[in-house]
This record gives structure tokens, sequence and C-alpha cells, in this order.
């Protein structure tokens, strides 16, 4: 595991931040979530993000432990990550996340574009209806 240079982190609470508060970390693990992907396809599900951030970031998460990098011996090379039991962790707290966004949007009233398709609670793909039909049972229920 890496070591901590920030005597600051000892509290619990930064030392989370200090690994998942750089941009781009929550929706690539969000991403993740559905399942093992290859870099290219993260790029096209996050939009606006740099090959280089994308690199980084990736390689800050398998340092962490939340992601797991597997590549094949093919050519032309492929690799491709998925959440680890620690990634798997963090949906708690991205789950969370999602619900406070609802709810504040709700209460100040925040226009979403009608074209926005919705996140489905189960995948978090984005699809037409808001829920996917691979839920399990009861989990269409917010």
């Amino acid at each position: 595991m890496p070591e901590i240079e920030n005597e600051h982190l000892w509290c619990p609470i930064d030392f989370v931040v200090h690994i998942i508060g750089s941009r781009w970390t929550i929706p690539i693990v969000r991403d993740l979530h559905a399942g093992k992907k290859r870099p290219s396809e993260l790029m096209k599900s996050l939009p606006g993000i740099s090959p280089k951030t994308l690199t980084q970031r990736l390689r800050e998460l398998e340092k962490w432990g939340l992601v797991t990098r597997q590549a094949y011996q093919e050519i032309p090379p492929r690799v491709d990550y998925s959440l680890s039991a620690r990634g798997q962790d963090l949906m708690y707290v991205i789950e969370a996340l999602r619900d406070l966004g609802e709810s504040w949007q709700r209460n100040l009233d925040v226009k979403i574009p009608p074209n926005i398709k919705e996140q489905c609670s189960h995948c978090f793909e984005y699809r037409d209806a808001k829920y996917c039909s691979d839920a399990p049972p009861n989990s269409n229920t917010n």
C-alpha cells in the first residue's frame, strides 16, 4: 500500500477524500461498477476526460487498490479495468451522492434539459427509463 506523506491525513475523512477527491475519480468508479471496461470504453462514457488524465486516475485507483488492471498477452495489447472489492465499497458513497444530488436538484428547482436520459439506480447506465431490466427484485424503489 502507498505511504501517506501528508501528516494531516490521520483523519479518516481526509484520508478517503485524498484518495477519491480528484476530478474524474468518482465518475470512473461509477462507470466501472457496470463491469470491466477498456480505457477506450471509459473515454466514451466520460466525455471531456483526456487520455492522459484517464491513465493517471486509473493508475492512482490501482495504486490504492480500488481497481484491478488485467493485461492480456495479445497483439494489439489489450487492458481491462474492473472494480476491486475496495472499489465496490465506494458504491455506497456514490449512491448516497446520487441521492443527495437528486434531492438538491429537486429542492433547488434545477432544470435538467429534456434530452438528458435518466441514470439507472441499479447499473448506473444512462437509459430512457429510470431503471434497467437487469435490476434485482425490489431494487427499483428509491
